[in-house]
């Protein structure tokens, strides 16, 4: 049910891209000036939020459930499943490029090198890991320099040169005394737009996190961090567990499409707040409750 309310999302985001927003849209963006600047590209060009009331947590989703697609596709028997798999996946992908969202460009690429390395001793993985390989060696060479989406796509690869992702980093680094002061960190709601309305005059309110992680270690101090990555590890341990304990097919492609969707939201925590956030969250979680409700029924079965 959340896959297809994705490809749903995904779809009326392509119907912006053709079509342009409707009217309403157009005044919820004027009304203000920091959503005209978070929509707006300095090329003119208009970030694509669908259904969602940002671009950043659009562009996150789609990656998350062009992955699930993706572990669909290489784990299904080629049947016409696999080209409504592949269609789904060609419209989520374009979601994600329409949201201008370079973090989600990023973790859908790593979503999907995380799935090759869990089903590298498939054939099917091999080939479509041949054919995700070519995409994106044509999306990076290819001498097209005036579709402003292909540009933004090739910026999030280009590390070295991009400049929010240098700012972000001396931000961490002007906060961390404060982190390595405050092991219990500055409290709930105390960072960015939150702390200047809830706790105006803390050292932290209006501190710009942008990193999901960031937000944590500043509100929550580095054993708040420390908890959420150990939660993070014991999901990941549990579902790998699974897929390589269990012989029933359909376990290992439910849990293969899980660990997928929760690496993507693992690594775009790093540049954004990607989890804890709605709609992502039902993604997030639905993924994690599946793979512990999997784990605890496979102990009872062996136990009864």
């Amino acid at each position: 049910m959340l896959l297809i309310l994705c490809i749903i999302a995904a779809l009326y985001g392509c119907f912006q891209q053709i079509f342009g927003f409707a009217d309403f849209e157009m005044n919820y963006i004027v009304r203000s000036e920091a959503r005209r600047k978070l929509l707006f590209m300095i090329s003119g060009v208009k970030r694509k939020f669908s259904l969602f009331s940002d671009p950043s947590s659009f562009g996150i989703t789609m990656a998350a459930a062009a992955s699930i697609l993706l572990s669909l596709i290489a784990n299904s028997k080629f049947s016409k499943k696999t080209f409504l798999y592949s269609f789904f996946l060609i419209v989520c992908l374009m979601g994600l490029a329409f949201s201008g969202t370079r973090t989600a460009y990023l973790a859908f690429a790593a979503g999907a090198g995380f799935f090759l390395l869990l089903t590298a001793n498939k054939i099917a993985t091999r080939v479509l890991g041949i054919f995700l390989l070519l995409g994106f060696a044509f999306i990076m060479v290819v001498p097209i320099y005036s579709n402003p989406t292909l540009n933004r796509v090739r910026s999030a690869f280009d590390l070295d040169n991009e400049a929010s992702l240098n700012i972000r980093d001396v931000n961490r680094k002007s906060v961390q005394p404060y982190m390595l002061s405050h092991p219990f960190g500055g409290g709930l709601g105390t960072t960015g737009g939150s702390g200047v309305k809830y706790n105006p005059g803390h050292f932290l309110a209006g501190f710009a996190t942008d990193s999901g992680y960031l937000q944590t270690a500043t509100e929550l101090g580095w054993i708040g961090l420390m908890l959420l990555l150990i939660q993070y590890f014991l999901i990941f341990k549990e579902g790998l567990h699974i897929y390589f304990n269990t012989e029933k097919k359909e376990i290992k492609i439910l849990i293969a499409a899980c660990l997928v969707c929760i690496f993507t939201f693992v690594i775009a925590q790093y540049a954004q707040v990607a989890v804890g956030q709605f709609p992502d969250s039902f993604l997030f979680y639905g993924a994690a409750a599946i793979i512990l409700k999997t784990s605890f029924n496979l102990s009872q079965n062996k136990t009864t």
